[in-house]
């Protein structure tokens, strides 16, 4: 009986709550001489943009190239020697014949390892390129890596090798916007900087096209702070600088998404 009660009770004050509501959105009629306002509501993506979307600035682009750079010296000059204090103490019988090898040879035989992929290959999720980028624009690092998962599980000396060689003859590329960072971007955000002394080319793209800078008709309301993309390009560029004046870069790229608008 006092079950009953309270399932009455519930009902009741359901039934109320769903009164006051449909009383206090009840649609008024229409004054006198003015439209409805139904048909001059907008749609949507006009009620949250401001038009299409505007073109982006490609003038604010900036590239450094070394040509004279070769790739081979540059790998021959990282890959562990054996008597080296990274790799010495973890030599073992069967592959000290591996370490013993000239670095021409390591390079040789590490480039028969890897296959041939001609495009960049992104260190960011695919929603912070979609906006520029087509999916197959990049490739992931996993669509190389996966070809020499058997070298990387060999033995430390030939893993070493083959990440030196991943680094130094593919091109990266990783866009830094407001959601980068530990959670959306991990790649570029821990795996990145331990290899930033050997990196040879890498792109970076910073997107302005956030929040504030973005053509959404509240954009303004969203605040422009841009000093979280100024600090991880920051940490890139001094990761990049502490490189010996031996190994230098072959290639930074530079890309600002910004739309005309704000120029």
């Amino acid at each position: 009986m006092i079950q009953t009660s309270k399932t009455l009770l519930t009902g009741c004050a359901v039934q109320k709550i769903r009164d006051r509501f449909l009383k206090n959105f009840r649609k008024k009629p229409a004054e006198s001489g003015n439209l409805s306002p139904s048909p001059r509501l907008l749609k949507l993506h006009e009620e949250l943009w401001q038009g299409p979307p505007p073109e982006f600035a490609r003038d604010i682009d900036i590239e450094f190239c070394l040509e004279t750079i070769n790739l081979e010296i540059m790998f021959q000059q990282i890959v562990p020697i054996p008597n080296s204090v990274i790799i010495k103490p973890y030599i073992t019988a069967s592959e000290f014949f591996y370490v013993e090898a000239p670095a021409e040879v390591r390079s040789k035989i590490c480039s028969y390892c890897f296959p041939c992929e001609p495009r960049k290959i992104t260190l960011s999720p695919y929603f912070f390129l979609k906006a520029v980028f087509s999916e197959a624009y990049h490739a992931s690092p996993w669509d190389v890596l996966e070809h020499v998962l058997g070298g990387l599980h060999a033995f430390r000396a030939l893993r070493l090798d083959l990440m030196g060689y991943f680094w130094t003859f593919c091109r990266f590329h990783i866009t830094l916007n407001m959601f980068s960072g530990p959670m959306f971007s991990p790649l570029s955000h821990f795996w990145l900087p331990d290899y930033l002394g050997i990196i040879q080319d890498l792109t970076i793209e910073l997107d302005f096209t956030k929040f504030g800078g973005s053509s959404s008709r509240y954009a303004e309301n969203y605040g422009y702070d841009c000093r979280k993309i100024a600090k991880m390009l920051k940490d890139i560029i001094f990761g990049i600088s502490k490189r010996g004046g031996d190994l230098p870069m072959a290639r930074y790229v530079q890309l600002g998404r910004i739309s005309n608008s704000m120029c």
